[in-house]
């Protein structure tokens, strides 16, 4: 019933756009075509964000067709998979149906900032940690946490701080957990929480050397510094 409603609710919205921001719009748009022809992202041409979506919305226009439509596809998809992790979050500790009303509000209301097609994607892979989160506090299963970690990692590509402090907010609630619930995923051993970061966050550090690697060394300062105001509010 989550997933007809989605559809229902969502589909009028693959043929329209409230709002376009001529400047930042456009340059997305412009970024996911770049892309889909094979350029690198930062080297030939400019991105403000991390570079995961970049190929996400390429990999729509190279199957459904160089135009805006294909975007929207791939935007309410992501909308309809936050929708039904909300369903699926609150399912866990309500009523079905108290549930159902939960994520029928996300699809009606979805969180959302207007100029950029970049950042729901961070709040479908966020309610999918959540519900991974839930998920291990109700059945102590490992390989929940596991898929939570993954989705936070996928976040580090899209926005750097952002998946920094889910990552930490996880590891809290992954303690929590443990501590209510008498559990030993985190508790096993110290280093483990310590190698989760380093597997977590080296990978993004060598995506940031790949990026750079070829620019001359006068550059760098100012590459630096980008990377920086990433982390910005």
């Amino acid at each position: 019933l989550t997933s007809l409603a989605g559809i229902i609710l969502l589909t009028p919205f693959l043929d329209f756009q409230v709002s376009l921001a001529q400047g930042d719009h456009g340059a997305n748009l412009y970024a996911f075509q770049e892309t889909l022809r094979g350029k690198i992202p930062y080297k030939d041409f400019w991105y403000p964000y991390g570079p995961l979506m970049l190929y996400y919305y390429g990999f729509f226009l190279k199957i459904f067709g160089e135009n805006i439509h294909s975007v929207l596809m791939g935007f309410c998809l992501l909308k309809f998979l936050g929708g039904l992790f909300c369903y699926l979050s609150l399912s866990l500790f309500i009523f079905p149906f108290l549930a159902f009303i939960g994520g029928v509000w996300f699809f009606v209301f979805c969180p959302d900032f207007f100029i950029t097609y970049n950042h729901n994607s961070v709040f479908t892979l966020s309610l999918i940690s959540l519900y991974c989160l839930f998920s291990y506090f109700k059945n102590s299963r490992n390989g929940n946490v596991w898929i939570g970690l993954i989705s936070l990692f996928l976040i580090l590509f899209i926005r750097v701080n952002m998946g920094f402090f889910l990552i930490l907010a996880f590891l809290i609630g992954l303690f929590w957990i443990d501590s209510v619930n008498k559990t030993s995923f985190l508790r096993l051993s110290k280093s483990l929480s310590r190698a989760l970061l380093i597997c977590l966050f080296c990978p993004s550090l060598l995506l940031v050397y790949f990026f750079s690697s070829h620019f001359p060394s006068y550059s760098l300062p100012g590459y630096i510094s980008y990377f920086k105001n990433l982390g910005s509010p």
